[in-house]
């Protein structure tokens, strides 16, 4: 009995940090355009922590509400570039990236359980973004898009083992979903 205890202490101690962060639950859901047939939704946890968005995890469920794939998203050392992880248990599909020392990401990706795992380390260029951080991107440079400066940038894609460079711009002013 004390030993259970002491290992729940230990297991609470080691995730202490958990508990000091808030979390944030909200879905979003894919559906066929004709019909609007649920084909699967996102599940999302955020954990946020002294009013900072630290890390996502995403689950992936069908439309029967089983889970087929898993994300987690790690924004501690950039907003911009976090750390990533992507599993689909369907086929083994992977993919992902690390931020390294010296200006450097690993991207890595496998296409199925079959396949080998591929990696590439490359140096990152200025205005880079990767997965989740392509929100923390666009909302650092939210003033200049309103303001209607084309904003150029860099995305990462770990399925290419490479990045693209992109061009944004506003085309209109409008309402969208009744807000400005």
């Amino acid at each position: 009995m004390k030993l259970g205890k002491l290992l729940f202490f230990f297991l609470l101690l080691g995730n202490f940090h958990l508990l000091l962060a808030e979390n944030y639950n909200y879905a979003g859901f894919a559906v066929t355009q004709k019909g609007g047939k649920k084909v699967y939704s996102d599940n999302h946890t955020e954990i946020w922590k002294n009013g900072k968005h630290i890390a996502s995890k995403i689950v992936y469920k069908d439309a029967n509400g089983k889970a087929f794939a898993e994300k987690e998203i790690n924004f501690s050392k950039n907003p911009n570039l976090p750390d990533f992880k992507l599993e689909d248990s369907r086929d083994g599909y992977m993919e992902g990236a690390m931020l390294l020392p010296n200006n450097k990401i690993k991207l890595f990706y496998r296409e199925n359980q079959n396949s080998k795992a591929e990696e590439r380390v490359m140096s990152i260029p200025k205005n880079s973004a990767i997965d989740g951080g392509f929100d923390f991107y666009l909302k650092n440079h939210w003033d200049d898009l309103l303001a209607g400066k084309s904003i150029c940038f860099n995305f990462f894609a770990p399925s290419k083992l490479n990045y693209y460079k992109f061009q944004i711009r506003m085309t209109k002013k409008g309402k969208y979903n009744g807000k400005d």
